[in-house]
């Protein structure tokens, strides 16, 4: 990559990690119009919130760089590209088969964890050289009547390389997006949006690769909640909690109008 290549990329990351979690799509078709010249690369580096498609037999499936080829996206469940084309990159017969015991273990956990109507899709590829890469992604979306959005993206991207003859060593690296809109009397319209990425490691021997990954995935996305909570949701009441204290505020204003009245009648 050219010294001014590399600058101007580093330079667009800088950017993006500045920008509104809420308007990463924006900002990133912003940047792609200014230099299109890096458009794979940065539509490999930036995670965007996962949208979802329905493939020929009506099963929908979740739409990442991962499951890209040109304009077309790759569905897990029948390996077809749509719209279709010819030559379209899919796994090796080994790692498809893996892919589609993923896709069915990764959804029955999404329908435990994360209740009904979260979709979920998994990706195997062949990494150059030696060992083979996957990635986990889970969309959970829903209305109340208390929020008018609350979305869930999950991005879990696993490296598998063998060490030696007897062990492999396991890397996933992890990106959580939440966003929740609120819009009523007492705060008005109001967004919350984040994003927090985490990495796990490990070394195993010759296991099940599906349950040596799913574990290390419900782990990471255990972790990952707990740290949401603590960053976003708990710092935010705080914050609300000092803006504006409401009955505190009432006690003070009602004495505040006894007195005033107390002093006018003695006044008269």
């Amino acid at each position: 990559m050219a010294d001014g290549s590399h600058k101007k990329l580093l330079a667009a990351l800088d950017i993006m990690q500045r920008m509104p979690p809420n308007k990463v799509v924006q900002s990133l078709t912003g940047l792609l119009n200014l230099i299109p010249e890096e458009t794979d690369e940065l539509l490999q580096r930036i995670d965007q919130p996962l949208t979802e498609n329905t493939d020929s037999k009506g099963r929908k499936y979740l739409l990442c760089d991962y499951n890209r080829d040109g304009d077309s996206f790759r569905s897990p469940w029948n390996n077809q590209y749509d719209p279709p084309i010819e030559g379209g990159l899919t796994p090796s017969k080994e790692l498809r088969e893996m892919e589609k015991e993923a896709n069915k273990v990764f959804a029955l956990y999404a329908n435990q964890y994360y209740g009904h109507g979260a979709v979920t899709s998994v990706y195997f590829w062949d990494l150059d050289g030696k060992g083979f890469a996957s990635c986990w992604l889970v969309k959970k979306g829903t209305e109340t009547a208390k929020l008018k959005q609350a979305v869930w993206d999950a991005i879990h991207v696993m490296q598998v390389v063998p060490q030696g003859d007897t062990s492999h060593s396991f890397q996933l690296t992890s990106t959580v997006m939440v966003s929740m809109g609120i819009d009523n009397k007492a705060v008005g319209d109001l967004n919350l949006s984040g994003s927090l990425i985490s990495q796990r490691s490990k070394v195993s021997g010759p296991k099940n690769y599906i349950a040596v990954m799913g574990g290390m995935i419900e782990k990471q996305e255990t972790t990952m909640k707990g740290d949401l909570s603590q960053v976003y949701f708990n710092k935010m009441q705080y914050i609300m909690e000092n803006l504006r204290k409401t009955g505190v505020h009432n006690v003070k204003l009602a004495g505040l109008a006894q007195k005033a009245a107390r002093q006018k009648k003695k006044a008269t």
